[in-house]
Formats: C-alpha cells, structure tokens, sequence
C-alpha cells in the first residue's frame, strides 16, 4: 500500500495502515452511539501531520521531529471506553464504604466503541506500533509506514555528527531512537514474511548506526545529570505530604537520597515495570512508614516474604503499616555509552505517588482518591518541556480523572496488562490494578518476594542487569538486550 496524503479541515493528513489510537479529546456520548454520520469513513485510521509545539520538541533536525511525529503518533483513533471514562466529570456521591466499592466494580466495566478522532496532546513515550498483538488480527504497519520509517532512519543515519541545542535535546533523541529501535525488534520477532523481516533488519541496522552517532561519554551523561538537578533549582512542586490533592505532591526521594525513605530493591524478582519496557527504563520503588526506622521496615518486610511470598497482594491479612505510609515507583530513561554499555541518566519519564491517609480502610473519605484513604499522584515526562524548562524535569502531573488506557504504558494500549485497548481513567486505572477490593500494604506489588531482604542489597532486577564500567550496564532483557548486543558487536564499538 501507499502512503496517502490529503487535506482535511485544512491540515495535511496522512492516511496509514495501523490502528492508532489515544485518550483526550473526546465528547462525552451514549454507550452505542454511532459517530459515523459526523466522521466520513474515510477518516478511518488517520494520524495527522502537525507542527505544534508538543509535537516538534526538537531543534537540531526537523526529520527527528518526523520521526517522533510517525513513530509516536498524536492523533489517533480506533478504540474503546469504559463506564469510567464515560462518568469521569460526574461528580462522586457516595454514603457508604460498600457505594465506593460498587461504583468501583462498575466502573471498570463498559466496552462502548467509538469512532472520534482523539488529540493526545503529547505524543507518547512509548511507540503504538510495538503495543499491538498480531495474534489479536491486528497489523500493526504498512509498506507505506515501513517505507517512510526506513527513509527517515537512514537519512539520519548517514550523518556523521548532530550539533545539539543543548545536552539535554541529545539525551531526549536518543530515548526516542531507542524506544523505536524497540519497536522494530518487536516487528521482527512477530515473524512475518521473509520480505518483510529483511527490510526490518535493515531498518534496525541503521538506528543501530544512528545511535552509535548520538552515544554519550562519560563527561557528557556528568554534564547532563547536573543541568537537570545541579545548581540548587528545585521542581515547582510541593515535598511535604499536606493530604490535599489540589498540591502537586512530589517526594524529594526522586532527586537525592532521604534517609526518610527506604528503598526496597529488585534482587531476587525483576520489577513488572522493568519488564513491560523491555529493559528500556530504570525502575526504582521507594517506602516511607511513619515512626519506622530502616531496619524496622526490612523486618517488616521479610515478615510479609516469610507469611506470603509472592502473594502478598492477595491477601487481607498483610499487616496495616502506620497512617501517612508512602510508596514511589521511580522509572527513569537510561542512555547508551560510548562502550555500549547502559546507563541511568536518573531523569524521570514517570512518577507514580501513593499515600494512604489511615492505617485501615475503614473511613469513607471524599477528598481522597480511591474514596477510602488512598491518594494518586502520578506525572509523566513531556519532550520539549524537558528540553527547555530543566527545572521542572519535564513531568506534568496527571489528574485523577485524566483519560488513559488500562496497563502500565496508559498513552498506548497495554495488551500484556490489560484484557482489552479500553479508554479509562487514572483513578480506575490505578485502582483496577493496585485495589479494587484490598488496600494499603496489601495493594504494594513491590511486597511480593521469594525471598528475605539482605542489608546492602543491590536492585540487578532478578540478574538482568550487570554493571559494566563505572556508569552503565548490560542489559538481559529484551529487546533492549538485542539493541545493546547489536550495539557491542558494531565496528564502532571496538
């Protein structure tokens, strides 16, 4: 097939053969209300061509911005919603514990279609087209996408050196090149037809030579880590948990260490989180209990690991932790060396903030979250936010009733966690998974472990990370595992 373009409402559009989809934008409507009347079919499975701000973070090369703008598509289509989403600007009323827990249950229920085009405002961080499942009937490219995706990269790829605005914008491209380099090893594991996976290769054996163009020496991931967090600036957020969600509450746990908090490493089983990205993030988890020391919090700990194992988050009986108790789940981008390995830049992509106000769930409290104690804070990197506002490490908080799809990805479906490419909300995204019927310690994923905690033990996410030199790391989770193999093995590298 080949790529189309045409004119609608007056901006360029480019019809491609994928299922795309997103979550902002929608007007609200019935379950089965058809929209084909107002949206010509034509408009099927349309991605739009856009300069916007959001959409063109970068300065240095326009084709890095259309490579963003078709590998992380802003508009959309294709998908469905949930009781969830379509109550979202309801406001909540409830008069009892057991009215939360109802309403919670149907929420999460609902699989209406709709064919609106959505504006995501931001393209993801992660590309739609790794995120779909062949086996569900779905194609996830085109000869038409491949094609232009293979022109891009190699334009690109012959370039002998980049002149950046900044450490930063160099940092963020090379994400990006590697989050699509994902992609396409993703494409050619689905096995497809002999042509089709010989143009794949070849497509990911020029990201292989373009990242080896954009790697990062030790002094430049230095310089990095201290524009973004040196030089005492701080992120225009609250450190001090007040229980008002109106605050944009962020732990200070995310930029130094606080002896405040305890980290609770990944040693004998690697995160879900580390998984689901395919090696690509660094993922930390940090706890802080009230009136509890460090050692008090690993006894506590290894007492759950002894009664429960690995299913903690199954059970009632987890032992209540103290009111005011904090979880954060930090995932930050990492950035190949110039010796292949990978390294942490600690910058955040995403920021997932728990607080359970009581001991016990016992209270029916509107001002929080989950309507029984638990409150949500949640942020997400933005690209070009990153690039030129360092002081806010580029997160924007996401509102608990903000519209996303189920499973850890939230911009683009997550078919490994989630039965289905449905539109929800944070709130019912965060509770479907964490607690729709527990709370508290019984809801922290981060509990469940086959083993004791050691004093000193280090987060190598169940063995699939293995330092390497004084800054990085070998990967042995794929895809990234392949990417950085690829990496290692090039003529560049020796």
């Amino acid at each position: 097939m080949t790529q189309k373009t045409m004119r609608y409402g007056g901006v360029a559009s480019v019809v491609l053969g994928i299922s795309t989809m997103s979550y902002c934008g929608l007007r609200d409507h019935r379950p089965g209300e058809t929209r084909d009347a107002a949206f010509p079919s034509e408009m099927k499975d349309i991605v739009r061509s856009s300069t916007e701000d959001g959409e063109s973070p970068y300065v240095f090369d326009e084709r890095a911005n259309q490579l963003v703008r078709l590998m992380f598509p802003r508009y959309i289509n294709n998908f469905k919603v949930s009781n969830a989403y379509l109550s979202r600007k309801q406001p909540a009323r409830f008069s009892s514990l057991q009215a939360v827990l109802s309403y919670v249950n149907d929420s999460l229920d609902g699989n209406y279609p709709t064919h609106e085009p959505l504006d995501t405002r931001w393209q993801a961080l992660d590309s739609y087209w790794r995120t779909v499942d062949p086996s569900r009937g779905r194609k996830r490219t085109r000869s038409g996408d491949l094609n232009e995706a293979e022109r891009l990269i190699a334009s690109l790829a012959k370039e002998t050196s980049f002149v950046f605005r900044n450490i930063r914008e160099k940092a963020l491209f090379q994400r990006d090149v590697v989050a699509v380099s994902q992609t396409f090893q993703d494409l050619i594991d689905d096995g497809q037809d002999d042509a089709r996976v010989l143009q794949l290769r070849g497509i990911a054996d020029g990201l292989t030579r373009l990242l080896r163009r954009v790697t990062f020496t030790s002094p430049e991931l230095s310089a990095l880590r201290d524009e973004v967090f040196g030089g005492g600036q701080r992120p225009p957020f609250t450190t001090t948990c007040t229980f008002d969600l109106k605050e944009n509450y962020l732990p200070d746990v995310i930029l130094k260490k606080n002896h405040d908090w305890f980290e609770i490493p990944f040693d004998a089983v690697p995160a879900r989180h580390f998984i689901a990205y395919g090696g690509r993030c660094f993922v930390r988890t940090f706890l802080r209990a009230p009136g509890m020391s460090q050692s008090a919090i690993r006894d506590y700990l290894n007492g759950i690991a002894r009664t429960f194992g690995i299913g903690a988050t199954l059970s009632a009986e987890v032992p209540p932790l103290p009111s005011g108790t904090e979880t954060v789940l930090l995932r930050t981008f990492g950035v190949f060396m110039e010796d292949g390995s990978y390294a942490d830049t600690n910058i955040p992509e995403e920021v997932l903030v728990r607080v359970f106000k009581y001991r016990k769930d016992q209270v029916l409290d509107m001002s929080t979250s989950d309507y029984r104690g638990t409150m949500l804070y949640q942020y997400k990197m933005r690209r070009a936010k990153l690039i030129r506002e360092p002081g806010t490490l580029g997160l924007e908080r996401l509102g608990e009733d903000s519209v996303q799809f189920y499973g850890f990805f939230n911009e683009i479906p997550d078919l490994s966690e989630s039965r289905d490419e449905t539109l929800t909300t944070m709130r019912a995204n965060c509770v479907g998974c964490h607690s729709e019927l527990l709370y508290g310690a019984s809801t922290v994923y981060s509990f469940c472990r086959t083993s004791e905690l050691q004093p000193g033990a280090v987060s190598s996410q169940g063995g699939r990370l293995s330092q390497a030199g004084d800054m990085g790391w070998l990967i042995y989770q794929e895809p990234l595992q392949s990417i950085q193999r690829a990496l290692l093995e090039s003529t560049a590298m020796k």
